[in-house]
């Protein structure tokens, strides 16, 4: 195939070589033919003048004479005048020769560079060739990639499949398995409530209350200090009440509270059953300037939550400079005990009632 194409091309350079050469050829024939065709124009035309200077020299004889000198001359520019052309013609000739032989070079030239491009082009076909195999066989290597993802793909969608089946089946376990804690939750609060109601009867019992708290490590309903001072009960001014006969208001900063080994606190006694909650007590009542008292929300049963602990100083009723956070657990036999620290006012004191 390649010779073929070989042979092919120089066919076609020598066609269009010789075409060109023809061409140059027949060109250079119409010029040599149209410089004969003037000679013998001009040789005709000279033949026609001696003739009619022939007849005239025998009609005018006696002319003649006169007319020869000036007829010889002017047949010597003539001859001078064809000699020069001539000579023009002959320069024309070998310029045009000049010019052939040099579109000739140029045509050997552009033909030893048609065969070296020939050569490019042929060494390129075969990079080509190369290049198409070298394609062909990653085009069979993509093939069967293709097929091996395929067949992989396939895999994957049936185990996908078994995966979503699975799913379903573990979702609805996971649903069964909700139900049946929320029912096991709601078994489980029945029961704490029926063993809080007994626990609450058993606690309620003096008999009982010391051996309940006897297995009770560190709870605060069964480690806790006794506040019971009956001058911090809302309904006692500064300077009224049962418990303030030197007239001075009291105030908790003054270490009249034991803050040692539990912080945790019961209101009892005179003093009342809880401190006060969610209501600001009047400046200078419980026994005090400035009232302490609970601001949050209260406990369930044996829950601990955090509240606010805030100070009415007659400006403010929660006074953010001393408001701290304290924690208050509702104990079993319906009453509260709360985690105090020292205030930092001045003079306050914790606000109780019944």
């Amino acid at each position: 195939m390649e010779l073929k194409m070989a042979k092919c091309i120089d066919i076609i350079q020598f066609a269009l070589m010789w075409s060109l050469l023809g061409r140059v050829q027949s060109q250079v024939l119409q010029l040599q033919s149209s410089l004969n065709e003037e000679r013998h124009q001009r040789q005709s035309q000279v033949m026609q003048l001696q003739s009619s200077l022939n007849e005239e020299l025998r009609v005018r004889q006696s002319q003649v004479l006169q007319l020869q000198s000036s007829l010889n001359e002017e047949r010597h520019q003539r001859q001078s005048q064809v000699m020069q052309l001539q000579s023009s013609l002959n320069e024309e000739l070998r310029v045009r020769q000049s010019q052939v032989l040099q579109l000739q070079s140029s045509l050997n030239e552009e033909r030893r560079q048609r065969q070296s491009l020939s050569v490019d082009l042929q060494t390129e076909i075969r990079q080509r060739e190369t290049l198409s195999r070298q394609l062909q066989d990653e085009s069979r290597q993509r093939g069967a990639l293709s097929v091996q993802i395929q067949e992989e793909t396939r895999q994957r969608e049936a185990l996908s499949g078994q995966i979503q089946e699975e799913s379903r089946q573990r979702e609805a376990l996971l649903e069964k398995l909700r139900i049946e804690t929320r029912e096991r939750e709601s078994l489980s609060m029945q029961v704490q409530e029926i063993k809080a109601l007994l626990l609450t009867k058993e606690e309620n019992n003096p008999r009982n209350n010391t051996q309940t708290c006897a297995y009770k490590t560190g709870d605060p309903c069964c480690s806790y200090h006794v506040m019971e001072d009956a001058w911090r009960n809302i309904n006692n001014g500064v300077n009224n009440g049962p418990s303030a006969p030197d007239q001075v208001p009291h105030c908790d900063s003054r270490n009249t509270l034991n803050f040692t080994g539990s912080n945790w606190f019961r209101v009892q006694g005179a003093a009342g059953q809880t401190l006060v909650h969610n209501k600001c007590p009047p400046q200078r009542h419980c026994g005090t300037n400035s009232p302490l008292w609970i601001n949050g929300t209260l406990p369930a049963l044996n829950q601990i939550v955090s509240s606010d602990l805030c100070v009415n100083t007659g400006t403010t009723c929660c006074w953010d400079a001393v408001k701290r956070t304290i924690r208050v657990k509702k104990c079993i036999g319906d009453y509260y005990v709360y985690e105090l620290t020292p205030n930092l006012c001045s003079c306050c004191g914790f606000c109780t009632t019944n």
